[in-house]
């Protein structure tokens, strides 16, 4: 029960506790029919003490009501924070779902699978952003190579930055009690050669415009092994927001 019920139950009680005290005062010394010009008249007065206890009455439906509005509006944000959190879990589970079915050929002829493909996704995008022409600006440079890696890898990377996106726009769209704890859930399942290639492609065409700003929001770059980017200036591309917690 919540402060403000209990504080409402306890001026009904004392207005109860005070009524049952007062009446047989208010009967015997104030209502007295020696006082009264008739029987009549005398019953008459006892029609104030009746429209109080129907007064009182009232005031314990009303606050009855406002009793229940109340748990019917926790009750109601309840059901929609379990709603929310349902359907984040499962947008994780298939976050990790899509990460386990990744399989890519390396350059040592051999298949890797899972998580561990990310190393080598993140060796073939360094590759394509250093061998773009000498004196193109860093920011063209990545866009450029960034491009080339995706149009490669389509299949695989757009369907988990998709999948990646849509779970951070749901937090924010969500409205859910603390946002960062969720987006905390979602950086603790991120490994580094993740945040590496994430980084590149909120710099790219396709992640500039409405994925950056998510990741600078709540500070998805925070574990980002920033000495390992592919150009440390590179770091400076984005806000110091996205690598807070």
């Amino acid at each position: 029960m919540s402060k403000r019920n209990i504080v409402w139950l306890s001026l009904v009680g004392l207005i109860i506790v005070t009524s049952l005290v007062l009446t047989p005062w208010y009967i015997s010394e104030i209502l007295r029919y020696d006082q009264a010009e008739s029987a009549a008249d005398y019953g008459q007065q006892f029609g104030a003490v009746s429209a109080f206890f129907s007064g009182l009455a009232f005031l314990g439906v009303a606050i009855a009501i406002l009793f229940q509005r109340s748990e019917l509006e926790t009750a109601k944000d309840q059901f929609k924070q379990q709603t929310f959190e349902n359907t984040f879990f499962q947008l994780l589970r298939l976050h990790n779902d899509i990460v386990e079915s990744m399989s890519v050929f390396s350059s040592g002829q051999t298949w890797i699978e899972g998580r561990r493909c990310f190393r080598e996704f993140f060796n073939i995008l360094s590759g394509h952003i250093l061998h773009q022409p000498v004196g193109r600006a860093p920011e063209e440079a990545i866009k450029q190579g960034y491009a080339q890696f995706r149009n490669q890898y389509q299949d695989q990377v757009g369907h988990y930055f998709r999948n990646l996106y849509h779970i951070m726009k749901f937090i924010e769209d969500g409205k859910a009690v603390n946002p960062r704890f969720y987006a905390a859930l979602v950086k603790a399942q991120l490994s580094s050669h993740e945040l590496l290639l994430l980084f590149y492609d909120c710099l790219s065409d396709l992640g500039r415009k409405k994925f950056k700003p998510l990741v600078e929001q709540f500070g998805l770059l925070e574990h980002l092994p920033r000495t390992s980017l592919i150009d440390p200036n590179h770091e400076n591309l984005y806000s110091s927001e996205a690598y807070r917690g």
